[in-house]
C-alpha cells in the first residue's frame, strides 16, 4: 500500500544522546530502571503516529504508534546508555509490538508521565490498548495557565515553547524533512512536502534526524 517502502534494516542506527529500543531484551533492561524510579520522578512522554491525517480526522481510533519517546531527567539512566539519554521506543516492522512492553508500566498510577497535549496522545496510546495512568502534567495547558497572552507571542505550540522559554526552538518538520513537490513535467516545484511518518521512520535517508526530532519533543 502507499507508504509501505519496503523493508530496512535499521539496526545500526545509532544515535548520540538517545537510548533505542527495538527487541523485548532491552525492553526489560529499561522497564527495571523505570519500576525502580523513585516516585516522584517526572517522566516526558511524547508519541509520534502514522496513517493519520490530522487536519481531517482526530486521534480517537485514528493512526498508529509507530514510536514513543521518553525523558526521565538529566541524572536518569535507562540502563542501556548514559544518564540523561532520551529514551526511543521503536514499534514499527521487527520492532512491531516493543510498545506493548511497557503497557504496564504506563497503565501504573504510581509512576507520573507528562505530555503535551495529553488528549491525543492518550487517545493514541489507548488505541494501541494502553489505558495510560499516572498524570503528571501536560505542558501546553500548563503553559495556558503560566501565560494566558501567549496567544499573541507564538502560542502554545511546543516549537514556541521551546524557543521561548528554552532557547532551542522545536524544528518544525517541513524545515527537516522537506522535499519539493514534484510538477507535472517532473521538475521540483516551490512548494514543500513532508514524507509519511512510515517513510521518516523507516528509510535510513531520514532515520537518524527522525529520530531526534521525535526524541526531542520528550527531551523538551
Amino acid at each position: 500500500k502507499p507508504g509501505d517502502e519496503g523493508y530496512f534494516d535499521v539496526n545500526n542506527v545509532k544515535v548520540e544522546g538517545v537510548v533505542i529500543v527495538r527487541t523485548k531484551e532491552q525492553a526489560r533492561i529499561v522497564l527495571e530502571k523505570l519500576y525502580a524510579a523513585p516516585l516522584d520522578t517526572l517522566h516526558a512522554a511524547d508519541t509520534e503516529v502514522m496513517d493519520i491525517d490530522v487536519r481531517n480526522v482526530g486521534p480517537v481510533g485514528n493512526g498508529y504508534v509507530s514510536c514513543l519517546s521518553l525523558n526521565s531527567g538529566e541524572n536518569f539512566d535507562y540502563g542501556l546508555g548514559k544518564p540523561g539519554d532520551t529514551l526511543w521506543i521503536d514499534n514499527l516492522d521487527d520492532a512491531y509490538g516493543i510498545l506493548q512492553e511497557f503497557k504496564a508500566w504506563f497503565e501504573d498510577a504510581r509512576y507520573l508521565k507528562v505530555w503535551h497535549n495529553y488528549g491525543f496522545d492518550r487517545h493514541v496510546m489507548w488505541n494501541e490498548g494502553i489505558d495510560v495512568k499516572g498524570f503528571g502534567g501536560d505542558t501546553m495547558h500548563m503553559a495556558r495557565l503560566h501565560d494566558t497572552n501567549r496567544k499573541f507571542k507564538g502560542g502554545y505550540s511546543l516549537e514556541s515553547l521551546t524557543q521561548t522559554m528554552l532557547a532551542k526552538k522545536k524544528t518544525v518538520m517541513k524545515d527537516i524533512f522537506g522535499v519539493a513537490k514534484k510538477l507535472k513535467d517532473g521538475s521540483d516545484g516551490s512548494i514543500k512536502i513532508v514524507p509519511p511518518v512510515e517513510v521518516l521512520q523507516r528509510d535510513p535517508a531520514y532515520r537518524e534526524k527522525w529520530i531526534l526530532y521525535s526524541a526531542y519533543d520528550a527531551h523538551a
